[in-house]
């Protein structure tokens, strides 16, 4: 009976965090990250179809710009990270594409929603045949 309790209450937990992060619209506003090591500030606009842009700065370096979708009811980022030209400008091999999932990641601040996921990169930016997909993780600093 208490296993049973248990697995209530645990599922109980899991539904208030996923409704949490549902009254969340959107992961737009600005976000710490890091991925693969490198670390930086993310800022998203989300328009009312689910286009995203913005940009990712690594710590110490210019500016990129990313573009991609935002699916409300998977709670699902997907965006393409042009480094060191433009979302419309730029060679294959000097893109990252992400994609990241929106939970809470605690009651409390600095980040009461997290973003976590993977990106692929190409050959332009570091990665090689053996090596190509690579884990990232934001923390939402301003809505």
């Amino acid at each position: 009976m208490k296993i049973l309790i248990r697995s209530w209450f645990g599922l109980g937990a899991l539904l208030v965090l996923t409704v949490a992060a549902q009254a969340q619209s959107s992961p737009a506003g600005t976000w710490s990250y890091s991925n693969n090591g490198y670390t930086g500030i993310m800022t998203l606009v989300v328009d009312s179809s689910g286009e995203v842009t913005g940009s990712m700065t690594d710590k110490g370096e210019k500016s990129s710009p990313v573009k991609g979708f935002w699916d409300g009811s998977a709670l699902k980022l997907t965006f393409y990270r042009a480094i060191n030209g433009t979302t419309s400008q730029t060679p294959p091999d000097f893109l990252e594409v992400f994609t990241g999932y929106l939970f809470p990641c605690s009651n409390a601040a600095p980040h009461p929603l997290c973003l976590a996921g993977s990106f692929e990169a190409f050959a332009g930016n570091g990665a090689t045949a053996t090596r190509t997909v690579f884990g990232w993780f934001a923390g939402q600093t301003a809505p």
